[in-house]
């Protein structure tokens, strides 16, 4: 039981690791307008939620119908006696609201809603599925390329979401507006 928990843990994203790469991203692409205030320190807690709980379905679902078809018997042979903890779906919920929180910094340095959309979702795409590109002691190739794929689409579906779930909170939207408003009434138009 505790060597297959280590072999999930080892698979997974590593929010940690976002923290590192996802501010890289942003201040790569230079994404920030020049004269826009910081946004608050933390997000809408209503909206943080909502994403957490949107990424426990993506989660599970991107696993059933991508993970296991795609990797076929890789994945059987590797996770044939693999007994989930009734803990994994809050433990994926706390996930959802981390990842939350991450967006959060980089939404809020957008000043157009599809800009916002299409960079979480790239962002979080790309970070979570490019340690996959790797080969690893964990996985055989055909299971690491269908979890590339799994993690790619289901992270880029999640990262888009979660913006849009932000941007469509009216509290947020309203600061954002008001934010480019002042730093310049062309930027403002959606």
């Amino acid at each position: 039981m505790q060597a297959s928990v280590y072999e999930l843990d080892a698979m997974t994203p590593s929010p940690g690791l976002s923290l590192l790469f996802v501010p890289l991203a942003v201040w790569i692409v230079n994404a920030k307008p020049k004269d826009v205030e910081q946004p608050a320190w933390l997000p809408p807690l209503a909206s943080t939620l909502k994403i957490g709980a949107l990424y426990v379905p993506i989660y599970f679902v991107a696993g059933f119908v991508l993970a296991i078809p795609l990797a076929g018997s890789a994945f059987a042979g590797t996770y044939e006696n693999l007994q989930l903890p009734a803990w994994i779906p809050v433990f994926q919920f706390a996930r959802g609201v981390l990842w939350a929180v991450i967006l959060w910094f980089v939404i809020g340095n957008h000043g157009r809603a599809r800009d916002s959309r299409v960079t979480a979702a790239m962002a979080l795409g790309i970070v979570s599925s490019f340690q996959l590109l790797l080969p690893n002691p964990y996985m055989t190739d055909q299971l690491r390329a269908a979890h590339l794929t799994e993690v790619l689409f289901s992270m880029t579906l999640f990262g888009w979401l979660a913006a849009h779930i932000f941007r469509q909170d009216p509290q947020q939207h309203a600061e954002l507006d008001s934010k480019l408003e002042r730093a310049s009434p062309v930027a403002s138009k959606v």
